[in-house]
C-alpha cells in the first residue's frame, strides 16, 4: 500500500518526531519504512502506560514492543474504527458510530460497548468514556 500524502516531522528534543494529526497521518505511519522509526523497540517496564494497553502491543510477550508491533496495532485500529476524530482529538470517549461492525473485533466491540452501557442504566446511550467502562463495580 502507497502512502497517500506525505509524512511531516517536526524536530523535538533534538531528533525529528513524526507528527499525527490526523486520520490519513495514521494511515501513513502504519505504513512508514522501520528505518524512519526514532526506535526500533522498547522495553515495556520503561514506559509509563496502562500495563493492559503494553500487554496488547507487545504482541509476542517478549517485554518489548517493536515498530512491526506499533504497525500491526496501528492497522488493526485503522480496521476497527470506521472514523478516526476522537482518536486525533485524543478523546476518551467511543462513540458506537466511529465503531466498523463489518469487523469482527468492531462488532464484539460494540457488543460489549452496549452491555456495559445497559449495565450502567444507559441503554440508548450513544458513546462511553474511558472511565465508565472501566467503572467494573457497576458494569
Amino acid at each position: 500500500m502507497e502512502m497517500q500524502n506525505e509524512v511531516r516531522f517536526q524536530r523535538l528534543g533534538g531528533s525529528c518526531q513524526l507528527v499525527l494529526e490526523n486520520a490519513e497521518d495514521f494511515r501513513n505511519a502504519a505504513q512508514l519504512n522501520a528505518a524512519h522509526w526514532i526506535m526500533t523497540s522498547v522495553r515495556t517496564d520503561s514506559l509509563l502506560a496502562n500495563k493492559d494497553f503494553l500487554a496488547f502491543l507487545d504482541a509476542d510477550s517478549n517485554g518489548r514492543i517493536r515498530v512491526d508491533e506499533v504497525k500491526a496495532a496501528l492497522n488493526w485500529m485503522l480496521n476497527v474504527l470506521t472514523d478516526l476524530s476522537g482518536v486525533c482529538k485524543r478523546s476518551d470517549v467511543l462513540y458506537l458510530n466511529a465503531l466498523n461492525e463489518n469487523h469482527p473485533d468492531g462488532m464484539n466491540i460494540a457488543r460489549t460497548v452496549r452491555i456495559a452501557l445497559a449495565n450502567l442504566g444507559m441503554p440508548d446511550a450513544e458513546c462511553i468514556t474511558l472511565a465508565q467502562i472501566k467503572d467494573q463495580t457497576r458494569i
